[in-house]
């Protein structure tokens, strides 16, 4: 795969870390949409880049060298048949907001001071819609992997995080009607478009995927050790996952992961707890999911066990992780490499397997 279908295969993974917009509680679904400009476009590296996600998944691309849209999965095509205009209403939008980046870009490096080298600007707006029927909300800019500028759609006020975006923000708050426009648009025009993505999802076939279970352990000091359970692979989104004591649910010392997407439309998570070494062979993790098969239990037990030859332990992607400042390390990556390419596949595209059922699995101890 060439370097640009790196960029967009990596932006399918680890943009929507991050873009989408929790509700909490019931079960949600999310749009959003990504623009970036960068200062010095080159071989592979666009200088102007939009993405949409739905629920996290890649869906469509624009960049300034193709200059029209693209699909990236596979029911875009019932999504055009529902809206023909889908395709004008997106190239049309994109291309408006590639001028206006590509000249904005060189006022906010003048206003920060920079008169050259690699910068890079971005612009996200997300809405998410609960199965409750609750409406949620986000709309912000960034600079150089920093958040700049966030709108509060409840009370119309920007968040600053600068002096120079302390600029636009009193700018943008004396122009009248341009708040109230900024929250309209968030939640009538984003949540039309979502409930079209929903309608064209729900007459898609998707196969229930079991999840992937490890389990890993780390020691600590005086006697503690960390017990990581790692969750991958799986569809549809809602999942429940406990770490269990004597089969009691220790809910409290839990901490827990956010729900992320894999390009190929599964989901990942991951549960942790500290515990005393002795006490390890009493956690189990407990997995809840649709993909079991009913009649023979809804859940799966996977104890802390060592087996075999030592593996190296899953990398927790954490929520502290900046949306921005990810998509800035890409970019930069991209730059460096040229237009050299790279073997791989094209995970949006692929079939997903199918459903596997693991009811334990070895588990080798990783310091």
């Amino acid at each position: 795969m060439a370097p640009m279908g790196q960029l967009w295969g990596l932006l399918g993974v680890a943009v929507p870390l991050l873009m989408e917009v929790g509700l909490g509680g019931a079960p949600s679904h999310s749009l959003s949409y990504l623009f970036t400009v960068v200062s010095e476009p080159g071989p592979g590296l666009p200088q102007f880049m939009v993405s949409g996600h739905f629920d996290g998944q890649l869906f469509a691309s624009y960049d300034s060298e193709r200059r029209s849209g693209v699909p990236r999965t596979e029911w875009m095509e019932e999504m055009v048949e529902l809206d023909p205009g889908y395709w004008d209403w997106l190239n049309r939008n994109a291309r408006n907001s590639e001028q206006i980046f590509k000249w904005q870009i060189g006022t906010v490096m003048r206003h920060y001071n920079h008169s050259g080298g690699l910068h890079t600007m971005q612009w996200v707006f997300s809405c998410t819609l609960s199965e409750d029927g609750r409406k949620g909300g986000s709309n912000k800019f960034s600079y150089d992997g920093k958040e700049a500028l966030s709108f509060d759609k409840e009370t119309l006020r920007w968040t600053a995080s600068d002096a120079v975006a302390e600029g636009y923000k009193e700018k943008w708050e004396a122009e009248a009607g341009r708040t109230q426009r900024s929250k309209v648009y968030l939640e009538d025009k984003c949540i039309s478009m979502l409930h079209k993505h929903l309608e064209v999802r729900k007459g898609v076939p998707r196969k229930r995927v079991a999840p992937v279970v490890k389990v890993t352990h780390k020691a600590g000091i005086g006697g503690l050790e960390t017990l990581v359970c790692h969750i991958h692979g799986f569809y549809p989104k809602d999942i429940d996952a406990t770490w269990r004591k004597d089969e009691e649910v220790r809910e409290q010392e839990t901490l827990r992961g956010n729900i992320t997407p894999n390009s190929d439309g599964t989901y990942n998570t991951w549960i942790s707890i500290e515990v005393d070494e002795k006490d390890r062979d009493k956690y189990q993790c407990h997995v809840e999911h649709d993909s079991l098969p009913e009649g023979a239990g809804s859940d799966l037990h996977f104890p802390v066990v060592e087996c075999g030859a030592p593996i190296l332990p899953w990398i927790i992607v954490g929520s502290a992780l900046v949306l921005i400042l990810i998509v800035t390390l890409i970019v930069i990556i991209l730059k460096k490499r040229g237009s050299q390419n790279a073997p791989a596949t094209n995970a949006e595209m692929q079939e997903m397997n199918p459903p596997q059922r693991r009811r334990r699995i070895c588990i080798s101890v990783a310091e």
